[in-house]
């Protein structure tokens, strides 16, 4: 009995099999594979993770406190500072101290200015290279370096704490 009902699911499969033409099998494929990769959502509309607040005047304020510190390892410009906070950068920046890259963002975020979580935003987008290693930046290099500044400041903060009170003043 069991071989009559096997016999009969065999028989059944290959009918199925072959009220389908082999063309029409293969063009299902690809349309399967069309589906399970959905195409990206265009998304309008000003994107802005490190949630600045910064005015073009501040920006520009801060890239000559960037500059003077000597924060990273080329000259930047307001454009590159802008692209940077809206993680837009044609390419990345190389820090040339850590902890004073750490130091200012923390001033930044403590005053409002930047959103509290700037560590993973730094990292998720993969904007700075360490200035040793060439590798990005972690949210851990990033911790440690703040971590760091809290308790010793590095050289170079007063250049930063004088540009943070002109920020202030507005």
């Amino acid at each position: 009995m069991q071989t009559q009902y096997l016999e009969y699911l065999q028989q059944s499969e290959d009918a199925s099999h072959a009220s389908v033409p082999l063309d029409e099998k293969s063009e299902e494929q690809p349309k399967e594979e069309e589906k399970a990769q959905p195409e990206p959502t265009k998304i309008v509309g000003k994107s802005n993770p490190f949630k600045s607040v910064l005015t073009t005047q501040q920006i520009k304020l801060l890239v000559e406190c960037i500059n003077e510190a000597h924060i990273f390892t080329t000259t930047i410009t307001p454009k590159i500072l802008s692209d940077f906070f809206a993680c837009k950068l044609n390419g990345v920046l190389k820090s040339n101290n850590n902890r004073l890259l750490a130091y200012l963002m923390m001033q930044l975020s403590c005053y409002n200015y930047i959103a509290y979580e700037w560590q993973s935003v730094i990292a998720n987008n993969k904007l700075v290279l360490a200035k040793i290693k060439d590798k990005y930046l972690t949210r851990s290099d990033l911790s440690s370096a703040t971590d760091n500044v809290k308790c010793i400041y590095p050289k170079g903060y007063e250049i930063i704490d004088k540009y943070i009170k002109q920020l202030q003043k507005g």
